[in-house]
């Protein structure tokens, strides 16, 4: 299970992937319960992952979002993330 900071931006955006890819589950179980911020940044890893993890066979789930999370996956129409 991959836990990312509670605040997601460029800052950290390239971290937070490494963390991604260095989980070698079949599904790649991503806990954001304690995202107090996410920007554009921490949007791209999340879409990188599904496509880099999909063509590997495997998958990515964001679980526990937490309001900032639902309303990003919300208004860009990736809560597929979610499932």
């Amino acid at each position: 299970m991959v836990v990312p900071p509670s605040e997601i931006d460029a800052s950290n955006a390239d971290d937070l992937a490494d963390s991604i890819r260095a989980d070698d589950s079949e599904l790649v179980i991503v806990d954001c319960s304690a995202i107090t911020f996410i920007d554009s940044s921490g949007l791209s890893v999340f879409a990188a992952a599904r496509q880099e993890l999909n063509a590997a066979g495997r998958g990515i789930r964001l679980e526990n979002p937490s309001a900032p999370v639902k309303r990003l996956l919300e208004i860009t129409d990736m809560g597929d993330l979610l499932t």
